[in-house]
């Protein structure tokens, strides 16, 4: 399941900033625990798109939109009432980026319907990840 939406970008690299991303979410059932994010950024001088993937924890969004915060390591969601602030942190870099609220809502309560939050199947990831280890 894919859905798009956009982004705006408020920090870069220590930077304020207001620059419009476009954003796509993407679900698989074979991997039901994350959501992968993928940020597309248009260099308006060079006409190049950077495409910056991200693998964020599908409850991470659903305990944000619910409680108002989550986060941990590398990512941060704060929501409020029209968006929710991403905040992504590495060595190299640090951003925060506002997704629009009612889309990430959406999307996430669309994953729900496929397969119910916590109640993921736990003995195929860990099979698979048993597997992955061995073929190491």
């Amino acid at each position: 399941m894919k859905a798009m939406s956009y982004g705006k970008v408020v920090e870069a690299h220590g930077q304020r900033m207001d620059k419009l991303v476009a954003v796509s979410y993407e679900y698989h059932k074979s991997d039901p625990l994350i959501v992968d994010v993928t940020f597309y950024e248009t260099d308006h001088d060079t006409g190049v798109v950077h495409v910056i993937p991200w693998q964020i924890s599908r409850e991470l969004f659903a305990t944000a939109l619910k409680s108002g915060w989550a986060g941990g390591a590398d990512v941060t969601l704060e929501d409020s009432d029209r968006k929710v602030a991403m905040k992504l942190e590495t060595d190299e870099f640090k951003t925060v980026i506002e997704l629009n609220r009612s889309h990430l809502e959406e999307f996430i309560e669309k994953t729900d319907s496929i397969i119910p939050i916590g109640r993921e199947p736990m003995d195929d990831i860990i099979d698979a990840l048993v597997k992955e280890i061995f073929e190491a």
